[in-house]
């Protein structure tokens, strides 16, 4: 058989013949026979192997196969054991950092490994956030891609430690297009140290908003006076609490989310789990929260003063959020009062049954009351009249005059 026009072996190896350089080839996961007490060539599937110019062997996929394997041999329990797989040369062109992505994608392919080992391989091949033979449903999958999408300073950040693999993963999903930002955010993300997704995530689009919002010089009426970094983290947390408390209040959660898309809450009506529909709905919240922030002086300016306050020690998160609660309240039962009255202006009472039969003489076509309308009014001829006495002072135009205006036109420059 061959790959990318060169050739690839399929052959059954001795378990004692193999080397295993896990440092050099191990991606992660595999099947599990941490377990097995004997040899089962079906539950052991297919391995993949390396083999250098001076014939040596290299386990690239199937380190645990191949370890119980030898174990099985070497012990005598089953001496006969082989190990199936697939051999890629270096004398065919085959190089160990090529084999090495082959067998990483299998394990992707197969919903194994860790989100790390697979965002490296996406980082090396970008090619592969958009492989369509990808599980679907492998939530390691989802954190890698966002993870693939980070800048080098933003990935260093999370391989060293310093912002959790989550939040690491959540800058790259939400801000995959702004590579400039990302390092902000997660030097943000590791001083305010959030505790939960959604603190987290309120960070990230706070460092977005404030961006924005400086680009329009805008940036003065939030950071009331006070370091950008302390606003960001405490608007943050605010918003993290206010969403926290909106759903503890089921009618006002319901009302922010009545007028919002399904884009804006992230597909939640597709949702394939109910955390995947529980984090859409979060997203929704948060998204309807974020224009009242941003496009309403009436709730985002309270909103700016309770972070304020926040900072400068004159209240607590839990008073600020209450605060922003209740304004949002206030504004819901605003609205619904706005929307009552619409609904009564567009889906007015029937008519009475006088104003039917008032009306009801008017169907016969050139009956009498389609005629009485129809004939002149001695009220409407004298307000006609009356409004035709408005030209009354207009100067007459006599014909002398008229004969004039006949020379000047047939006789130009004539006196």
């Amino acid at each position: 058989m061959a790959l990318d026009e060169r050739p690839v072996s399929f052959q059954s190896v001795n378990p004692l013949d193999v080397q295993a350089d896990p440092g050099r080839f191990q991606y992660g996961g595999g099947a599990d026979l941490s377990s097995a007490m004997r040899w089962d060539g079906d539950a052991a599937g297919r391995a993949t192997f390396w083999q250098d110019r001076d014939g040596s062997l290299m386990v690239a996929d199937g380190f645990q196969r191949a370890g119980l394997a030898r174990s099985l041999v070497e012990s005598g329990q089953e001496p006969d054991v082989r190990l199936d797989g697939y051999v890629f040369r270096r004398s065919d062109g085959w190089t160990p950092e090529e084999v090495r992505g082959i067998a990483a994608l299998r394990n992707i392919r197969g919903g194994r490994g860790s989100a790390l080992d697979a965002a490296r391989l996406m980082r090396a091949s970008p090619d592969l956030l958009n492989d369509p033979f990808l599980p679907i449903d492998a939530d390691f999958l989802t954190q890698a891609r966002g993870l693939a999408r980070l800048s080098e300073d933003a990935f260093a950040a999370v391989t060293d430690g310093r912002v959790s693999l989550e939040n690491g993963a959540m800058v790259g999903q939400m801000a995959s297009g702004r590579i400039d930002l990302q390092g902000q955010m997660v030097e943000t993300l590791s001083l305010a140290r959030p505790k939960t997704a959604d603190a987290a995530r309120a960070i990230v689009q706070e460092v977005k908003n404030l961006d924005a919002l400086t680009d329009l010089g805008l940036a003065d009426d939030v950071l009331q006076g006070l370091p950008a970094m302390d606003v960001v983290i405490g608007r943050g947390r605010l918003r993290a609490e206010v969403l926290a408390g909106l759903k503890k209040d089921p009618d006002l959660f319901s009302a922010l989310l009545s007028g919002t898309d399904a884009v804006d809450a992230g597909g939640f009506a597709l949702a394939r789990t109910v955390a995947e529909r529980g984090a859409g709905l979060d997203l929704a919240a948060t998204s309807a929260v974020e224009r009242l922030i941003l496009a309403s002086p009436v709730f985002g300016d309270p909103f700016s003063l309770n972070v304020a306050a926040l900072l400068r020690g004159e209240t607590t998160l839990k008073k600020a959020a209450r605060a922003v609660i209740a304004d949002l309240k206030a504004m819901s039962r605003d609205i619904e009062t706005v929307e009552s009255g619409r609904a009564a202006l567009l889906n007015p009472s029937p008519p009475s049954e006088a104003a039917r039969q008032a009306v009801l003489p008017f169907d016969e076509a050139g009956g009498a009351a389609r005629r009485s309308q129809a004939s002149p009014k001695p009220e409407d001829a004298a307000r006609e009249i009356k409004d035709a006495a408005q030209w009354d002072d207009l100067p007459e135009v006599g014909e002398e005059r008229r004969a004039l205006d006949v020379l000047r036109i047939c006789a130009p420059g004539g006196q």
